[in-house]
């Protein structure tokens, strides 16, 4: 930065012999090779060189150059699971520091879950229980204190705190979990973030209440987002009851949205098992399609597109299971999405069509636009492939070096834009394959074309209408698509020939080229 001296001596702070940012300007190459070699050894000199705290965005903006932005999670992980790295909070505004020894860090680890609310502890407890046995016991035992309170206010915190003080070893509860078990286990367990919490919530229900378990089982079944508590659902219900476990699948495959996390985690079963296979049939594959607009998915939809791949369960229905009726409808449907990509719904049209050569289509999709709209379209891509996708991508990697990627709210907004974007630019290259120029200078005037100017008259007295392509279609300026219903009326009429315009007969006096 280019500032006057007198105005750098009086703001900026000099940077002494062996701070890291001096070695940083000085000697990048040997301080690069250092710190991603020795991750916390690095972390520990940042911290020393500003001799205070720092947070998580000043950690990660001394590292930077150094560590490669692909490799700072796992730089970053690597570095706080010493035992003098205390952070407190967590994101960008998460606070690191590190003690003077083990011990140190961990009567400040006390000190601050002390002055902490209860929610902040046992976000503590969640973060440093591995640091050791003993800390995770005292923690632990602490929270237990809490317990009695949290039962009359939060129920649902009350078990999720309760199971983890029951899996700590050396802390112990002084009351029986079952006493927890709410009358209808559903309303808490929509409240509990801990999948391993809901885990034994269910499991304590079920040996309770046998006789309401699979009710209990299905009716979660279609809310769980998680998927390995999905499968822990789908085991403990064969054991329990199968008929109810096979019905609850009849109802998932009839209507795939009303459990959307299940329908996913289903077809990602369909792959390798029989049972979930055997469920495949058209209309499913259908509403598989469907799925990759479904925004309750999320990131989960990245997985529904992988399932078009060419080794996704879908081609492997198209090739082994599926009819040439079957084929058709699920061709049909996919026709209808513009959201998956064109290489992929290229994949399986080809993969249908050898399979099915009756399927093949023999029409022409070419269609026709002026060289302006054809220029900006082309534009477009340019600017998306060119532009957007990559700036987006290095946001991605921004947003993942933040951690936490479950309530990382900009990860989530860049992967749903990344998806739109792909989707957009397989549009445009697909539209873009098939688009040809118009030429004025080729316009038949003999007849009504793509690219005629036409006068026609009737009651309503004189009109001047242009039939152009899809992209140039401006109704506003007396700009149609010869696509629509009322290029289609015209094209082909010669002069002095009727055609229906806007609903009355009118007659063709004048074809010339729009330019």
């Amino acid at each position: 930065i280019s500032m006057p001296i007198g105005v750098a001596a009086k703001s900026l702070v000099p940077l002494p012999e062996g701070h890291f940012l001096r070695e940083k300007l000085l000697d990048r190459a040997v301080l690069a090779a250092k710190t991603q070699a020795e991750p916390a050894a690095a972390l520990q000199r940042i911290l020393s060189s500003f001799g205070r705290p720092l947070t998580m965005s000043e950690v990660k903006e001394s590292a930077m150059g150094l560590v490669p932005e692909e490799s700072w999670s796992s730089w970053w992980t690597a570095a706080k699971k010493h035992p003098q790295v205390v952070v407190h909070g967590s994101g960008k505004t998460a606070v690191v520091e590190w003690s003077e020894s083990a011990g140190a860090a961990d009567d400040a680890l006390f000190e601050k879950f002390e002055r902490s609310s209860l929610k902040d502890r046992i976000d503590l407890f969640k973060k440093n229980a591995r640091r050791s046995s003993e800390v995770a016991s005292r923690l632990a035992e602490r929270l237990a204190g809490d317990l009695p309170k949290l039962r009359q206010t939060d129920p649902g915190r009350a078990f999720e705190l309760a199971v983890l003080i029951e899996r700590t070893p050396g802390a112990t509860l002084n009351f029986a979990l079952e006493e927890l078990l709410p009358p209808d286990p559903l309303p808490m367990l929509g409240q509990l973030t801990d999948r391993t919490s809901r885990e034994r919530l269910l499991d304590l229900a079920c040996k309770e209440r046998p006789s309401d378990a699979p009710r209990l089982l299905t009716e979660w079944f279609f809310k769980e987002e998680d998927v390995r508590t999905l499968e822990w659902v789908d085991r403990r219900h064969i054991e329990m009851e199968p008929d109810s476990r096979e019905r609850a699948l009849d109802r998932l495959f009839k209507s795939p949205r009303s459990g959307a996390r299940a329908f996913l985690w289903a077809m990602q079963k369909a792959t390798g098992e029989e049972g979930f296979r055997s469920r495949l049939n058209a209309n499913v594959l259908a509403r598989l399609v469907d799925a990759v607009s479904w925004d309750e998915l999320g990131a989960g939809r990245t997985k529904v597109r992988e399932m078009f791949d060419r080794t996704g369960i879908a081609a492997m229905w198209l090739m082994k299971q599926a009819t040439v009726s079957d084929a058709r409808i699920f061709l049909e449907a996919l026709t209808r999405h513009h959201e998956l990509e064109p290489i992929r719904r290229d994949g399986l049209l080809a993969a249908a069509e050898m399979r099915f050569p009756e399927l093949r289509k023999t029409t022409d999709d070419t269609f026709f636009v002026t060289p302006e709209s054809l220029e900006t379209k082309r534009a477009e891509l340019e600017q998306i492939l060119k532009i957007d996708i990559p700036e987006n991508t290095k946001g991605i990697a921004l947003a993942a070096a933040e951690g936490d990627l479950s309530e990382n709210f900009e990860y989530k907004a860049r992967r749903e834009k990344q998806q739109l974007l792909s989707a957009r630019a397989g549009k445009l290259q697909e539209d873009l394959v098939h688009a040809r120029a118009l030429d004025p200078l080729t316009v038949d005037t003999s007849e009504v074309r793509p690219g005629s100017r036409v006068t026609v008259r009737g009651s309503a007295g004189e009109r001047v209408l242009t039939l152009l392509g899809p992209w140039d279609s401006k109704p506003e300026e007396g700009v149609y698509s010869y696509l629509s219903d009322l290029g289609k009326a015209l094209l082909g009429k010669v002069l002095g020939e009727e055609a229906v315009v806007f609903g009355e007969p009118s007659v063709v006096e004048k074809i010339e080229p729009w330019r």
